[in-house]
């Protein structure tokens, strides 16, 4: 007689509550989104290229394959077959991918990529299962654009847009997808709550009916409502995570960092109208003797223990990570000799570049606040603890941003150190904060790394784009050319009681991605 297959269990509550932060934006009109508060429509939507969640790898989405035209900046994508939209609005084809990249380049779009995908951009149906993207200039983050990773093409219905139009709070709002859960109701400011479909999804069944996304943006109301067993999962900075993990709570850790901090040095400009550099030859910290005395100042354990409760990632090169392109192990390998904390070679390291207790390098240290993280300002006062005791004369400046960004765009500050942080994205990351191709005035722009920051832009094939970012980092590895801190990853608490695991892989904008992933304790 046959074994009778067990029946599932099914989990405890019909919908799992997911505690998070207010979005400075909520839409419903997705050309009208941004990254940062893509979240609230990521369990409807799915994209040509996903996302590996245990290791942030571009994966096979609703397009099974792609390859780089022989132009060299121009992509084709076969695509997914049998997939279809929630609803019943039809089969996912090449006209929706059109559509929704027409969506974004709409005049009216105010998307903030808008501008640029409607310029260089065009998205082209080849039959109903291929379409091409013909690009007027190399872009190097493509792939991750119209993927999973920065979500610029969330692929909606073209049949559910013909039928009813642009969403409306008083009418729909959604245009159906083809993700995990489908859109269920929104209370603004409150909550937006998704349901699983009735029928199988192509890829993943959730294990909750309903999910939600309960908006607070209090972290304490989110605490009291996560351990007063209100909400299930939550978003809580480290101050208070451990009050949960007292109580039992679970802690989900993304693999990819998702943020990063560092401290820049500002010196080593080109001067815009001379082409001098570096634009200011006088300042101390043109010598690089100096920048690597200040690094091995900095002792990244101890403050990464009082801070972060050693859950930040120790971060051997700025905008670099193992998980990024062109990652070189020496860097860690060799980092306790070339950036570990040691005094006694800092002060050597100085003496090197002619400073001693007769001849103190003085420079000054910004003090503020970042709305990244928490305790920024107490971080730079403990590392300026440290550089005091090797013999460096701070002068700790606590003047208003507008002075000090007028300052910084003026190219005043020569010889200046001030906190930073910024996403984990390796594209933007150093071109952004150390070259001039965004901003002329940015710290520590060497010529020659600018140059092959350009050529990194412009390469949209894979392996070579590794070749140079490695190549690039070498070259920033050797200048010393900011003091690296630490890698952040987005962590969730989480009631075990309720959830056996979330797996994500963290390093996206908009944070929480892959909810179907939440998995229920039985």
């Amino acid at each position: 007689m046959p074994t009778p297959t067990p029946t599932p269990v099914p989990p405890k509550v019909q919908r799992v509550i997911f505690g998070v932060g207010v979005p400075s934006h909520e839409y419903s009109v997705m050309r009208h989104g941004n990254l940062e508060d893509s979240f609230q429509h990521r369990p409807e939507y799915e994209h040509l290229v996903g996302t590996d969640p245990n290791t942030g790898a571009f994966t096979p989405e609703l397009a099974t394959e792609w390859e780089l035209l022989p132009d060299g900046q121009s992509y084709r994508f076969k695509l997914r077959e049998g997939v279809r939209f929630h609803r019943g609005w039809g089969e996912f084809t090449a006209r929706d991918v059109v559509h929704s990249h027409d969506q974004l380049v709409r005049a009216d779009s105010r998307h903030p990529e808008a501008s640029s995908w409607r310029r260089d951009v065009q998205a082209q149906s080849m039959d109903d299962y291929e379409v091409v993207f013909r690009l007027s200039r190399p872009m190097a983050n493509f792939l991750s654009a119209v993927g999973e990773q920065q979500s610029l093409l969330p692929i909606q219905s073209k049949f559910h847009f013909d039928s009813h139009g642009e969403p409306a709070r008083s009418d729909i709002l959604y245009i159906a997808g083809t993700g995990p859960y489908q859109m269920l109701f929104r209370q603004t400011g409150a909550r937006i709550v998704f349901e699983r479909p009735p029928e199988s999804h192509w890829r993943v069944t959730p294990d909750f009916q309903e999910f939600e996304f309960h908006f607070q943006a209090d972290a304490s109301v989110r605490l009291a409502a996560l351990l007063t067993g209100e909400i299930h999962l939550a978003h809580l900075p480290h101050n208070l995570q451990n009050q949960t993990l007292q109580r039992n709570m679970k802690l989900a850790k993304g693999p990819a960092p998702t943020m990063g901090t560092w401290v820049n040095i500002s010196c080593c400009w080109v001067d815009p109208e001379t082409g001098e550099y570096p634009a200011r030859p006088h300042s101390p910290m043109t010598n690089v003797n100096v920048r690597k005395a200040l690094a091995k100042t900095i002792d990244r354990p101890l403050l990464n223990e009082a801070y972060f409760n050693n859950s930040a990632e120790i971060m051997h090169l700025t905008h670099w990570h193992p998980a990024r392109l062109g990652w070189n192990p020496d860097w860690e390998t060799n980092f306790p000799e070339e950036y570990g904390y040691d005094p006694s070679a800092a002060r050597a390291l100085l003496a090197e570049a002619g400073f001693n207790a007769n001849n103190r390098l003085e420079t000054t240290f910004e003090l503020f606040d970042l709305p990244h993280y928490s305790g920024a300002r107490d971080i730079a006062e403990g590392i300026a603890g440290r550089m005091s005791d090797v013999g460096v004369r701070l002068i700790l400046s606590t003047r208003l941003p507008s002075y000090r960004q007028a300052a910084i765009e003026n190219m005043e500050n020569d010889n200046l150190l001030t906190m930073a942080a910024s996403t984990s994205d390796q594209y933007t990351g150093f071109a952004e904060w150390n070259t001039p191709i965004f901003h002329e005035y940015n710290a520590n722009n060497a010529p020659a790394m600018t140059e092959l920051t350009r050529r990194v832009l412009r390469t949209q094939d894979l392996e070579h784009q590794k070749k140079l970012w490695t190549e690039l980092g070498n070259m920033s590895y050797a200048a010393y050319l900011t003091l690296p801190l630490f890698w952040f990853h987005t962590e969730a608490v989480y009631n075990p009681e309720l959830v056996s695991e979330y797996v994500y892989p963290g390093s996206l904008p908009g944070l929480w991605t892959h909810v179907h992933n939440i998995r229920a304790t039985r």
